[in-house]
């Protein structure tokens, strides 16, 4: 897959793990507490920091990553730093992460999930390095990362969105169990370009 995006990213621009590898879920949220970390098979998984913008580069300076993305592919490492600076990860509303390959330590990627406090909905985005592309790693990442707010904090709506033309995406979705629901779209931060798109819900 190569990317999606999170619908409550888009709401706030307009108006302004996997219990079989994690073991119980008990463990998921302890997991998260003692080392600040989840596992899964193949990831790590943490949240992102500006120390990792050197890594991050791998996709967001990689236009067939950023395609469908808001914003456009960054020219060098270092236009990360103010993105990256500016997230409040203290929140128990959003999740931003970056996951490592076990084997080789490699950094695969980000899968964010975003509550809005409104609606209880948790959206969710996913940017996977293009040589990392076709692996299954945003459904392994993004499925424990759904464990985890279930447990922690009774999430049970999810919503992700894609531009129409964007298969690969949209099976992420559906191998997570989100179904489609609507029809919508959406455009790049700078207004460049806009795409038709899918919204895939899960309430359970």
């Amino acid at each position: 897959c190569g990317a999606a995006i999170s619908t409550g990213m888009c709401k706030k621009r307009q108006s302004a793990f996997h219990k079989d590898a994690l073991g119980s879920k008990g463990g998921i949220k302890r997991q998260w507490r003692r080392r600040k970390m989840l596992e899964t098979k193949r990831l790590t998984i943490r949240r992102i920091t500006p120390a990792d913008y050197k890594e991050a580069f791998a996709w967001s300076g990689d236009a067939r990553v950023n395609k469908y993305l808001l914003h456009n592919v960054l020219e060098k490492p270092e236009d990360m730093i103010p993105w990256l600076e500016g997230l409040d990860q203290s929140s128990g509303d959003s999740y931003i992460t970056i996951l490592h390959e076990k084997t080789d330590g490699h950094a695969v990627g980000t899968v964010g999930f975003f509550r809005d406090p409104e609606t209880d909905i948790w959206s969710f985005a996913y940017n996977i390095r293009f040589d990392d592309w076709g692996r299954g790693y945003a459904t392994e990442a993004a499925r424990a990362i759904m464990n985890f707010v279930r447990e922690k904090h009774g999430a049970h709506i999810f919503e992700a969105e894609c531009a129409a033309e964007n298969i690969a995406s949209a099976k992420v979705m559906q191998h997570l169990g989100l179904t489609f629901d609507r029809k919508s779209t959406y455009a790049k931060h700078d207004g460049s370009v806009e795409f038709p798109s899918e919204i895939y819900r899960l309430e359970e």
